[in-house]
This record gives structure tokens, C-alpha cells and sequence, in this order.
């Protein structure tokens, strides 16, 4: 099957659309309290019920079952509703059915529930569309946990590159104030990790909880430092293909080869999933320089959509791309778009 493109009268022959999970509970219990744990069970539980049915439906194909803490790091209810109306969404662009997609998810629970919930949005109830879970170390769309000369790279970036060591000296006094006064920290110290602290000030702010006095003036250094130790990262070719050049290779081989089983795939992953697919076609450069957290971080539900379009006037090919409903890349000739984009295989 294929979609009529709502642009220059091109139809869609083929997608690849990677998006993150959505709202979730911290990663950490920042107070070390069961209080803060009863707080987030409680808007976790809620999703787990809506999403029992959909089990059914949209089953999950894992090889390992992840170890994950029961309520820290699980999507809320909120989550569950931002991907069904990212499904709905997608619903209005394409008209795949149940035997046109592929879906997979990295091996956390909040991504696969992001899973289903966007399939609930998009195909509804009845379906059934298996999410297939790869182990860790073949999981293209987790780089971060599956590769580790992704993790070699960064700390010899941080140790060698000037910029990193300028930003910590520069916020010297957020970090301590994060590590005065969140009590994870104080009894935790080697926990201590900027995109871990963003959690704290993003988390709560979602679901209306206080922000501690003494910090409410350090969550934007806290967001803003993250974005920009992230994406000087991706500055560079090597590490950025190092962490998306599986999904990468993917894109590239599922818009070109000759015949496809399925002409939809869809991937369920994180931030650091969708990032760097961003910084890999060109878009954001030199924005550590200047960016803010706003400006460029993927929000919770965020999509990126890779289009595979034709003109059937004369049979050439073009691909688009796409960003939470935003055109990051206009509808270019195909051999065209890869040689602008080097850091897709050759």
C-alpha cells in the first residue's frame, strides 16, 4: 500500500519513523524516601492498568526481560496519552494497515508501553501487531547501552576537549547546589550525572510537584548544559555516527532496497535515540554554542520520519524528512539527499 503525500502531489511509498517514549517518572528516587516512591506509583499504576488490554494487541517479543525499578523510570498515564495522540497523528498522514509494519523497541518497559500506546492511537483496538525487542547488544536504536566504543569516544572527548572542561567550571556552583541539596547526591555522590539532574526539574514540573528552593534557580544552567554537552558530542562525525549509525545504515538500506517485506518500520527508543539522527542529517549545527534545552532536546513523544516519496509522472524518487510535524528536510531527489548527508553508509 501506498500514501499520497499531502505535498507536490507525491505519493509515499515507504517510512521509518524513530520516536521517544513518553512522560515518565524520574530515573532515580532523588529524596531516598518512601514517600517520593508512593508519589509516582501512584501515576504509574495508572497506566499499567490502561495498558494491561493492549497486551493482546500489540504483544511484546523480547529476548531478555529488562531489570528496571518498578516505579522509577515507567511511563506515566500522561505518557500513554501523548503517544496515542502521536499515533492518531500518524493515522492522519498514513493509511498502513496491520501488515505493512514492523515495530521495535528498545529493552525498557517505558518504550515498549510507548509502543503499544502509539499503536492503540494509530490502528485502534482489534489489531494485532507484534513489538519485537532485540538484545542489547544488537539494539541499534540504544546505542548508548549496546555499543560501547560509543562510550570510549564520549570520555575521551570529555577529558580532551576544552569546551567540556569550560562548561564545568562555568557551573561549578549548580552542580553544588544539585549535590547539596538533592538528597540522592548527598548520600550518592558518583550518581551525580547532568542528564540525571535534568530529570529532577523536567519530572516534576510535568506532574505539578515542588521544585526545591534552593534550586528552582539552577534548573535552567541544569537543562542547558545537558543540551550542550550533547550535542558538542554530536558535533563530531565519529561519535554521532557512533551513536546512530545502526539506525542509520537501517533508514538508508529500507528506502533504497529494490523490495521490502514491509513498507513501515517504526522504532520505540529515548532522547539520546532521536538526537542524534537530528545532528546526523545537519540540522542544529554549532547550536551547543548558543542552544537552549527548549530549543533543541526531543521532548517526550518526539518523532523523526524518514519518507521514501515518488513522482508517478516520471518515476523519480525523493525523500523527506520530518520532525514533529515540522519538514526538517524538503522532499530532495534521492542520490542527492545521501551525498548531503555523508554520515549515511556509503
Amino acid at each position: 500500500m501506498t500514501m499520497l503525500s499531502k505535498d507536490m502531489g507525491l505519493r509515499v511509498r515507504r517510512c521509518v519513523s524513530v520516536f521517544r517514549h513518553g512522560d515518565r517518572s524520574p530515573s532515580h528516587n532523588f529524596f531516598s524516601n518512601e514517600e517520593e516512591e508512593s508519589v509516582w506509583k501512584s501515576k504509574t499504576e495508572i497506566a499499567e492498568e490502561f495498558l494491561e488490554p493492549l497486551n493482546a494487541w500489540f504483544p511484546i517479543s523480547r529476548k531478555t526481560i529488562p531489570t528496571e525499578h518498578p516505579v522509577f523510570g515507567q511511563l506515566t498515564m500522561k505518557g500513554v496519552e501523548q503517544l496515542i495522540e502521536r499515533g492518531r497523528e500518524l493515522r492522519q498522514r498514513y493509511d498502513f494497515n496491520e501488515d505493512d509494519v514492523d515495530v521495535f523497541s528498545t529493552n525498557y518497559t517505558r518504550t515498549q508501553q510507548s509502543a503499544q500506546s502509539l499503536l492503540h492511537g494509530f490502528f485502534g483496538s482489534g489489531k494485532k501487531v507484534e513489538i519485537q525487542v532485540p538484545h542489547y547488544a544488537d539494539d541499534i536504536a540504544n546505542a548508548w547501552d549496546a555499543n560501547d566504543n560509543l562510550q570510549k569516544a564520549v570520555a575521551t572527548a570529555s577529558r580532551n576537549d576544552s569546551f567540556f572542561n569550560d562548561q564545568e567550571e562555568r557551573f561549578a556552583a549548580t552542580r553544588k547546589a544539585l549535590t547539596d541539596h538533592i538528597p540522592l547526591y548527598n548520600s550518592f555522590p558518583d550518581k551525580f550525572l547532568w542528564i540525571y539532574s535534568c530529570d529532577y526539574f523536567i519530572c516534576r514540573e510535568s506532574h505539578n510537584l515542588p521544585i526545591l528552593n534552593n534550586l528552582q534557580e539552577h534548573k535552567d544552567h541544569t537543562l542547558n548544559i545537558t543540551a550542550k554537552r550533547f550535542l558538542r558530542w554530536y558535533h563530531d562525525p565519529m561519535i554521532c555516527k557512533l551513536a546512530a549509525g545502526g539506525l542509520l545504515s537501517k533508514i538508508k538500506q529500507h528506502l533504497t532496497c529494490g523490495s521490502v517485506i514491509k513498507p513501515y518500520l517504526l522504532y520505540s527508543g529515548h532522547d539520546i535515540t532521536v538526537l542524534p539522527l537530528i545532528c546526523a542529517i545537519g540540522m542544529w549545527k554549532e547550536k551547543y554554542l548558543l542552544t537552549s534545552f527548549e530549543e533543541c532536546w526531543p521532548g517526550y513523544a518526539s518523532i523523526i520520519t524518514f519518507e521514501l516519496l515518488v513522482d508517478d509522472t516520471d518515476n523519480n524518487y525523493f525523500i523527506r524528512v520530518l520532525y514533529n510535524n515540522l519538514q526538517l528536510v524538503a522532499a530532495t531527489p534521492i542520490d542527492e539527499f545521501w551525498e548531503k548527508h555523508p554520515l549515511f553508509p556509503t
